[in-house]
């Protein structure tokens, strides 16, 4: 899959634009993300970071209540889809 098809994918799932408008407001964990969405912890982090491949999201390890954990913040402050005749641009 090419780099652009493999960004629409991401972003046509539901359960990872939920996880976009709740970074969009402010940073957050997997652990705080799967419970504010009521999900399994490994599927939000398994998301998380096929988001950060594709440059939607970064990671940076943070302390938080005592223990490390990636702290995950939206890298982009829009994203546009524009669909050509004979292309597709993100």
């Amino acid at each position: 899959m090419t780099a652009k098809g493999e960004l629409l994918n991401l972003l046509s799932n539901k359960i990872n634009l939920k996880i976009l408008v709740l970074l969009r407001n402010e940073p957050s964990y997997p652990r705080m993300l799967a419970k504010l969405l009521e999900k399994d912890e490994s599927q939000i982090s398994k998301r998380l970071r096929a988001m950060e491949r594709a440059g939607i999201v970064k990671g940076k390890w943070r302390r938080v209540n005592g223990r490390n954990v990636k702290l995950y913040f939206l890298n982009a402050d829009k994203i546009e889809i524009v669909f050509d005749f004979d292309e597709c641009k993100v």
